[in-house]
C-alpha cells in the first residue's frame, strides 16, 4: 500500500494542501511552523486503526467549525486481497503511468482508493470511500480499515511495549484467548500468596479495625485479613514487555522508540506506510545513523516510509532526492521535492545539503561567497542583536557557505526555487559570476554586493571611517597574533601595503591616517590595504570573518556602498514588524 496523493482542508495550521509523496523515503524539511508534523497528523488520523479518535475545536483551522475539517488520501499498489474486499467493488479508481488519477481502474491504471475523513461542527468523525461518479460515500470499517493502517513512531509507543487493546504486541500475539486468561491466572495466584502469606503487620491492622468496628460501632463480622483487589485487574494493559525483571517501558526514549517500531513492523502487512515525526528524538548520532539506514532499508523493500527531522545531522545521511520542503504560507501548505540538478547549470542539491544542512531548517538563508563573508554576516548580525536586541536566529535565518561567487549565486537560486527566502553575499571582483547573480536576482534572490571590482574587504577598508582605520589594522594585527605572528605582524602588514603603492614608501607606526603624506593620499593607501587584506587572507577564516562584521557592525558608517549593502542585509535578515505582528 502506497499514498498516491493526500489533500487536506481546515486541519490545525493546514487551509489547504495537496501533496503527492512519491515511493521510498520521502524527510520533510523546513522552518518550524511551516506544518510538517500537522501533514504526518493528518495522515496519521486517516489511516488510524482505533475508533476512539477524539476531535475539538482546535483541530479546526482558525477553530472555526462553519468549514468541515477533510483529510482524503489516494491509496495505490493495493493487495490483491484489499482490491477484492466487497466493500470497495465499484468504488475502485485508477491510477496511470503519468500518476494521473482516473474516477475508473481503466486498463492499464493501478488499482487505487480514496479514502476520506471528514469532521463537521459536532467533532464526530467519519471514515469513508469516496469516488467522484459515485453519489454517496460509503462507510469504512471492518476487515478494510484494519488493512489500511499507517504505522506511526512517535513518543506515544510505550503502549505498543504492552499487551493493550490495539497495540502491536495484542496484534503481534493474535486473536488467541490465551492472554486474558494468562492475566486471570497470574491475577488469582497473586490474591492467594497474600492470602497464604499475609504480612505480620498487615494481618495486626486488619484485626485491629475488626476489633473496633465490633467495639465502637456494633458491626458484627468474621476475621479480616489483606488481600489484592479483584476489581483492580484489568484484561489488557497489565501485561508488558519485560527484559529479565525490568519492564521495557522503563528504558531510555530512544530504546522504547526503536522497540514500539519494530514491533510495528513485525506485527503489521508488508508494503505498509511508515510515519516517524521527529526522526532523531532520543537517539544519539550512532543510532541514529543505524535507524536511518533501517528505514532506507525498510523503504528499498517496498516500504513507503514519511518521516520529519529538525536535526542537520539526519540531512547529512540522506540522499538529497529523498529530501522535500514544506512552506506555509497563509494557511496555504505546500511541499516540493528536491530536484537532482539546478536548471542548465546542473548545480547539485547534495553541495548545498553537505555544506549547509541547518540551512534547509531555516525560514530565510543568507548564502556567503565563503568562509570570509559566512562568518562575516554571522558577526554584522550579533551586533545588530547586540545594538536592537532583535535577533535574526529568532526570525528563523541560517547562514550558509556558497564556495565561491558562482556556486553561492547558483545555490541561493537552488533554495529559492524550493521556497526560501534567500540573499546571497559576494564580492564583485569576479565577471564570470555575472550571469549566475543575474539570474539569482531574477527568481528573486535578494544581492548584496559591493561596488564594482571590490571584494568585502576592499569596501570594508574603503569606507570605514578615517578615524576606524587603525582599529581596523590593529584587529588585522591581533588575528595575525592569534596565529603566532604577534612580534612580526605589524611589519608584515605594513610591508604587505607598501608594496602595493607607489615607490614602496616606508610606513609609520599603525595608524594608516599617519601614512600620508604630499606623494601619497588616504585614498591610495585604503585601496593597498584591501588589496593585502584579501591577498594576505588576514580574515579568510570564519571566525576571522566574525569578528570583523561585529567590528564593523558596531560602527558608524556614513552614506556608502558598504552601509548600503549592510542595510539590504540587514532588512533582508530581521525584516521590519508590520502594524499586525
Amino acid at each position: 500500500m502506497r499514498v498516491h496523493e493526500l489533500s487536506v482542508s481546515h486541519f490545525r495550521g493546514i487551509g489547504e494542501l495537496t501533496w503527492r509523496p512519491g515511493p521510498g523515503l520521502t524527510c520533510l524539511v523546513g522552518p518550524g511552523d511551516s506544518t510538517k508534523s500537522t501533514i504526518l497528523d493528518a495522515l496519521s488520523l486517516l489511516l488510524a486503526a482505533g475508533w476512539n479518535t477524539q476531535f475539538s475545536d482546535a483541530d479546526f483551522t482558525h477553530g472555526d467549525t462553519s468549514q468541515d475539517l477533510v483529510i482524503s488520501a489516494t491509496l495505490c499498489d493495493l493487495s490483491d486481497e484489499l482490491v477484492h474486499i466487497d466493500i470497495f467493488g465499484t468504488m475502485l479508481r485508477g491510477v496511470d503511468a503519468a500518476g494521473e488519477v482516473h474516477d475508473d481502474p481503466l486498463p492499464g491504471c493501478d488499482a487505487a482508493v480514496t479514502l476520506e475523513l471528514r469532521v463537521d461542527a459536532s467533532l464526530e468523525p467519519v471514515w469513508t470511500v469516496v469516488k467522484d461518479s459515485s453519489d454517496e460515500p460509503r462507510r469504512l470499517h471492518g476487515r478494510a480499515r484494519e488493512q489500511l493502517t499507517a504505522v506511526r513512531l512517535d513518543d506515544g509507543v510505550d503502549r505498543h511495549l504492552r499487551w493493550a487493546r490495539g497495540s502491536a504486541l495484542t496484534r503481534l500475539t493474535g486473536p488467541a484467548p490465551e492472554v486474558p486468561l494468562v492475566l486471570a491466572d497470574s491475577h488469582r495466584a497473586a490474591r492467594k500468596a497474600v492470602f497464604d502469606n499475609p504480612d505480620a503487620q498487615l494481618r495486626a491492622a486488619a484485626a485491629a479495625a475488626r476489633d473496633s468496628a465490633q467495639r465502637n460501632l456494633g458491626v458484627s463480622l468474621g476475621e479480616l485479613r489483606p488481600g489484592l483487589d479483584p476489581a483492580l485487574y484489568s484484561r489488557l494493559g497489565s501485561l508488558n514487555l519485560h527484559e529479565g525483571d525490568l519492564p521495557v517501558a522503563t528504558y531510555g526514549l530512544g530504546t522504547r522508540r526503536l522497540m514500539g517500531l519494530a514491533l510495528q513492523l513485525a506485527a503489521g502487512n508488508h508494503n505498509t506506510v511508515l510515519v516517524v515525526d521527529e526522526v532523531e528524538n532520543g537517539l544519539d548520532p550512532h543510532r541514529l545513523r543505524h535507524f536511518l539506514r533501517q528505514l532506507s532499508a525498510a523503504a528499498s523493500s517496498g516500504d513507503q516510509v514519511l518521516v520529519v527531522t529538525h536535526s542537520p545531522l539526519v540531512l547529512e545521511q540522506l540522499v538529497a532526492s529523498q529530501l522535500a520542503v514544506v512552506r506555509s504560507n497563509a494557511q496555504t501548505t505546500t511541499v516540493n521535492a528536491v530536484p537532482g540538478q539546478l536548471g542548465e547549470h546542473r548545480v547539485s542539491f547534495q553541495s548545498v545539503v553537505r555544506a549547509a544542512p541547518s540551512a534547509l531548517l531555516a525560514r530565510r538563508i543568507v548564502v556567503g561567497e565563503g568562509a570570509t563573508e559566512v562568518g562575516f554576516v554571522e558577526g554584522v548580525l550579533i551586533a545588530y542583536e547586540r545594538a536592537t536586541k532583535r535577533s535574526a536566529a529568532a526570525e528563523g535565518v541560517s547562514v550558509a557557505n556558497g564556495a565561491d561567487g558562482k556556486q553561492a549565486a547558483e545555490r541561493a537560486r537552488l533554495l529559492a526555487s524550493l521556497g526560501y527566502e534567500v540573499a546571497v553575499v559576494v564580492d564583485n571582483d569576479d565577471r564570470t559570476a555575472d550571469e549566475a547573480i543575474d539570474a539569482a536576482e531574477a527568481t528573486g534572490v535578494t544581492i548584496v554586493r559591493w561596488a564594482v571590482g571590490n571584494c568585502l574587504e576592499a569596501q570594508i577598508f574603503a569606507d570605514v571611517p578615517a578615524t576606524a582605520l587603525s582599529e581596523l589594522l590593529a584587529l588585522a594585527i591581533r588575528i595575525r597574533a592569534d596565529d603566532g605572528d604577534g612580534d612580526e605582524a605589524l611589519t608584515a602588514i605594513r610591508d604587505a601595503v607598501s608594496s602595493r603603492l607607489p615607490r614602496n614608501p616606508d610606513l609609520p607606526g599603525s595608524d594608516p591616517s599617519g601614512w600620508t603624506s604630499d606623494s601619497l593620499q588616504l585614498d591610495e593607501i585604503r585601496v593597498a590595504l584591501g588589496q593585502a587584506a584579501h591577498g594576505g587572507k588576514w580574515f579568510k577564516r570564519q571566525s576571522s570573518g566574525q569578528l570583523l562584521g561585529e567590528w564593523v557592525g558596531g560602527l558608524d558608517i556614513g552614506p556608502t556602498e558598504l552601509r548600503d549593502g549592510l542595510s539590504g542585509l540587514i532588512q533582508f535578515a530581521v525584516p521590519p514588524h508590520t502594524d499586525g505582528d
